[in-house]
């Protein structure tokens, strides 16, 4: 949903060659996780893959200089990697009067958002107040009057709990007709 990776950067203070594991105590010859040194030796990359949003992810880094290859730091440095789940957005649109005999589904007219781009998010739907019930996305009415119906977004690990959108409208009574 939203960042899958990162840059990982460290200075040390002499050339050296960094590497780095997911698991504490990872002797320095079996880290699979190489920084790349730039220029002079002392500054130190790696690209992060894999992320997902709403977990945390800890790096164990360890160093050896590259004069004697033999003074490797026998602690790891750990660097912890959070990322945050996305944040949403609900677009719910004007919903127009009623009558008492209708029937309505609310999934055509509301869509969860993430940075501008439908995300797929199942949307909630609730009455909030007045003479109306919600099956599923299905709006039915009990009688007339001023009915508020509301559209929410719990999230989950990738996203956020979108804020949660009102729309209010009125029912009124069918209109009579008479045959001769």
């Amino acid at each position: 949903a939203g960042t899958t990776e990162t840059a990982l950067a460290l200075t040390t203070d002499e050339n050296a060659t960094c590497r780095y594991a997911t698991v504490a105590g990872t002797a320095y010859s079996a880290m699979t996780g190489i920084l790349t040194a730039g220029s002079g030796g002392q500054s130190h990359t790696a690209t992060l893959l894999g992320l997902t949003d709403g977990l945390t992810q800890t790096y164990y880094i360890r160093c050896a200089d590259t004069a004697t290859a033999i003074n490797t730091n026998t602690s790891d440095f750990p660097v912890t990697v959070m990322v945050t789940a996305a944040s949403q957005t609900i677009t719910f649109d004007a919903i127009s009067n009623k009558v008492v005999t209708e029937s309505f589904d609310l999934a055509l007219s509301a869509r969860a958002i993430t940075s501008g781009i439908p995300n797929g998010q199942a949307i909630d739907f609730s009455v909030v107040s007045g003479p109306a019930n919600i099956l599923g996305s299905t709006v039915s009415f009990t009688g007339t009057g001023v009915v508020t119906v509301r559209a929410s977004q719990a999230g989950n690990a990738g996203y956020l709990p979108a804020p949660a959108i009102d729309q209010t409208f009125t029912v009124t009574k069918a209109t009579a007709i008479v045959t001769l």
